[in-house]
């Protein structure tokens, strides 16, 4: 199988240290893009503690990768974001819209499928933020398939992203978490239902798409402790 690899080149971003890591990996239709760093070419964390010019800076670095390839965001199928935030769960989602409203000047409309985990640290101090993401390209664009789900939850905020897509016969499902159609959370404090209400709504995904939990082959679980 060819794998066709893109690595730092130019004034973008690096590591640190000496790395084999490439920003993106193509195979076939699918190019994965790797976890985009809020960094400058030496690995020095620039806009250190700024959650707004964190997600300018590494949504630019993505768009700099999706165009050495010849692609845009439109392409995406899905972007996973991993944010910093420690301050109380009643300020998170002032916290998370803050950081969308920069989200939102690049995402197209219909958008990726999206997944935001909230987590404790990063790799460098006053990092905050990385996104990674798969991108489809060639013929297979064409034939996309958007999955928007009745009932289904939604965000605290208007945002284009998608529950699903199926391109041929894949389909990438969204991160889907125990929320109303307002955003709010629904059965707080509660994993057991939490955990039955996101499984509901996965399956609702993959029927829209003619599948079932049956045709699942990856799942990821975020969970607070």
């Amino acid at each position: 199988m060819t794998k066709d690899h893109l690595y730092p080149e130019g004034d973008g971003w690096n590591w640190r240290e000496d790395t084999p890591f490439a920003h993106s990996i193509g195979v076939g239709d699918q190019v994965f893009i790797a976890g985009q760093q809020t960094l400058d070419t030496n690995g020095n964390v620039l806009d250190a503690g700024n959650i707004a010019a964190q997600t300018r800076n590494v949504f630019e670095n993505m768009k700099t990768t999706l165009t050495r390839l010849g692609l845009g965001f439109e392409d995406l199928v899905r972007i996973n974001t991993y944010y910093v935030f420690n301050g109380d769960d009643e300020d998170a989602t002032q916290y998370w819209e803050d950081m969308t409203q920069i989200r939102l000047e690049y995402f197209p409309d219909p958008g990726p499928v999206g997944t935001a985990v909230r987590i404790k640290a990063m790799p460098y101090e006053g990092q905050l933020i990385q996104i990674e993401g798969v991108a489809i390209r060639g013929e297979s664009r064409a034939i996309r398939q958007r999955i928007m789900p009745t009932g289904s939850w939604d965000w605290s905020i208007p945002i284009p992203l998608s529950q699903g897509w199926r391109v041929g016969e894949r389909i990438f499902v969204g991160g889907q978490i125990s929320a109303d159609e307002q955003g709010k959370s629904v059965h707080v404090g509660n994993l057991s239902a939490q955990t039955h209400n996101i499984f509901e709504f996965i399956s609702n995904v993959l029927n829209d798409a003619g599948a079932s939990l049956d045709d699942v082959v990856h799942v990821k679980i975020c969970f607070n402790t």
